[in-house]
C-alpha cells in the first residue's frame, strides 16, 4: 500500500511540472532529422536505467540513439558524438527550456528508482 502510494505521489508531482509542449514544433522522428546520439564509454549501467531513459525519450519525443563504445572507446570518439549532439540540443532547448537536460536526467533517474523499487521492466 505504501510503494502504490509513493508511485501516485511522483505520477502527481511530475504532471504539476511543466511538462514538455507536443504541440509545439516537435522534433521530428525520422532519419534525416537531428539526433542525439549518446555515446556510452566504459560499464553498462544496470538495465532499468536504459529502460527509464527508453521512457522519457519517448515520453518527450526525442530522437535518441545510444551507442556503447565499451572498455576499448576513447574520450575523443565520445566527443566526436557531442560535437555532432550540439545542433540537436540547440533545437531541444528551443522546444523544452535551457535547463531541459536537467529536468531530463531528473525524471530519468526518479522512474529508474521506481523501476528498481518494483523490479519491473517496461515492455514496449
Amino acid at each position: 500500500m505504501r510503494s502504490i502510494l509513493l508511485v501516485w505521489m511522483i505520477f502527481t508531482v511530475s504532471c504539476l511540472q511543466k511538462a514538455p509542449d507536443k504541440r509545439a514544433s516537435a522534433v521530428k522522428k525520422d532519419e534525416t532529422a537531428l539526433l542525439w546520439t549518446d555515446y556510452r564509454i566504459g560499464e553498462l549501467p544496470p538495465e532499468g536505467y536504459y529502460d527509464a531513459i527508453d521512457s522519457v525519450v519517448k515520453k518527450w519525443n526525442i530522437n535518441y540513439k545510444r551507442v556503447e563504445g565499451g572498455c576499448e572507446a576513447t574520450v575523443k570518439d565520445k566527443e566526436k558524438h557531442e560535437a555532432g549532439n550540439a545542433g540537436y540540443f540547440q533545437e531541444l532547448e528551443k522546444q523544452y527550456g535551457k535547463h531541459w537536460r536537467e529536468q531530463f536526467n531528473k525524471e530519468v533517474r526518479e522512474l529508474d528508482s521506481i523501476l528498481k523499487s518494483k523490479k519491473v521492466h517496461l515492455v514496449e
